[in-house]
């Protein structure tokens, strides 16, 4: 739920009987949060939105497009006693769509974890009730060992379980989490390739 909305809805309840919005001019230095249901269904914070500018494409079904837009985006923990990890999203352009609790990122599109992974694309859907990024455009993770290529991708918002659609090539050096990274120099490397679907 866009916490700006709800003003700008007061203002549709006060205009004319068409409910004609009273404001339809772009918003420089805008800003939003975002609210979803976890999975007790509790409504919580899932993403802060900061944009240079934003421009009202449907405000009845709480539709703008957004330009130079960044975002912090907060996973959802997974086990018991996990925290929530913080994404920065970064992209030229964007269109957040309140009603299908939908952000799609257009343009150089950057996701950035706290552990130093890296998404690339060019066009990266985020579903905020789901709690999952898509894309069919071409990909790029880099986690801090392994690099992930190919077109189309299906992952959780922790980019821990990752689906490639096509063209898959997995390289890098295998790291067991309980040794760390530099024990994964001492790793073989790895360099996996998969014409079809690829999990990880």
């Amino acid at each position: 739920m866009l916490s700006w909305c709800s003003a700008l809805l007061l203002l549709l309840q006060e205009g004319k009987q068409d409910r004609t919005p009273i404001l339809q001019d772009p918003i420089e230095n805008w800003k939003a949060q975002i609210f979803a249901r976890d999975a007790r269904g509790d409504l919580v914070l899932a993403a802060e939105l900061l944009g240079d500018r934003m421009v009202p494409v449907d405000l009845v079904r709480k539709i703008v497009d957004v330009q130079g837009l960044r975002a912090i985006y907060y996973t959802e923990p997974g086990d018991k006693g996990e925290r929530s990890q913080k994404l920065t999203l970064t992209a030229d352009g964007a269109r957040v769509d309140d009603s299908r609790k939908l952000l799609l990122l257009r343009g150089h599109i950057l996701v950035e974890g706290e552990d130093g992974s890296r998404l690339e694309t060019s066009e990266l859907e985020l579903h905020f009730d789901e709690r999952k990024f898509r894309t069919v455009h071409e990909v790029r993770l880099k986690s801090s060992t392994l690099t992930f290529t190919g077109r189309g991708l299906e992952a959780d918002d922790t980019l821990r379980q990752v689906t490639i659609s096509e063209n898959g090539h997995v390289s890098g050096l295998l790291a067991d989490p309980r040794t760390g990274i530099k024990e994964a120099s001492k790793k073989p490397h790895l360099d996996f390739r998969s014409p079809g679907p690829m999990t990880v």
